[in-house]
């Protein structure tokens, strides 16, 4: 048994036993030198998204940073007519974000409906290491994969322990678009509002204020102050704001 101590010798309550050490021996993807990269969106279902480098080399794709955790590593795919086929389990190395050795392995998921009363029903989703490659659709005409199964980003390639989820996976072109910025409709705020009390009971027009529930509301502001303290801590937030107005 290995235990955790403090500098005294004291045993913090923490061990590990019937544990195996066994060296990795896998080696990680390397992309051929001077390899042409562009950028690509990496997104998927239950996935943040990221910007990932791809170059394509005779029928070989390699594609690095698909996990945002090891930007550095690659994974290399071989492309087929319209499919694309990763070999399953290729070893992404060291995580020093998570502390973990990380493979990209092919998954499947099992889904169950749970009625609960007490605390509300809700679906649980149990996955499943496999041994099948990961596969996309590709359309070379718009260089787009289209993932067909899922697949994970896992510590080990024996238990599930994974970092992220890829499931309904596509890698396509990165497009800068400009955004246009919305018109403006009077004077704005974007700090967060502390009140979702209707405007019209402070005399205002219900159309005079819009909140957008998300993190921050936006807050059109009317023209001239509301007659209700109540409201102060969302005046105050006004370009106008001087002294609230109480009645």
């Amino acid at each position: 048994m290995v235990g955790l101590a403090d500098m005294d010798g004291y045993w913090t309550g923490y061990a590990d036993w019937t544990f195996t050490m066994t060296e990795i021996t896998d080696e990680p993807v390397e992309a051929p030198a001077g390899l042409q990269t562009e950028q690509f969106i990496v997104k998927a279902d239950g996935f943040s998204g990221c910007v990932a480098n791809v170059g394509f080399l005779g029928s070989d794709v390699y594609v690095q940073g698909i996990f945002p955790d090891m930007p550095e590593a690659w994974v290399k795919g071989t492309i087929n007519g319209d499919k694309a086929v990763f070999k399953n389990g290729q070893f992404l190395g060291a995580d020093f974000e998570n502390i973990r050795v990380q493979y990209l392995i092919s998954a499947t998921a099992e889904s169950t409906y749970v009625e609960d009363p007490e605390w509300g029903d809700y679906t649980e989703t149990f996955y499943y290491l496999s041994d099948e490659d990961i596969t996309f659709d590709y359309d070379a005409a718009t260089k787009t994969f289209t993932g067909t199964n899922l697949f994970v980003v896992n510590a080990g390639r024996q238990v599930v322990s994974y970092a992220d989820i890829y499931e309904n996976c596509v890698i396509e072109p990165f497009v800068e678009v400009a955004a246009t910025p919305m018109a403006p409709s009077g004077a704005h705020s974007t700090r967060k509002a502390t009140t979702a009390t209707p405007w019209a009971s402070a005399g205002a027009s219900s159309s005079s204020i819009s909140i957008v529930m998300t993190r921050t509301a936006i807050i059109s502001c009317p023209t001239s102050s509301p007659t209700s303290s109540g409201y102060a801590s969302m005046v105050r937030r006004c370009p106008w704001y001087s002294t609230p107005t109480t009645t």
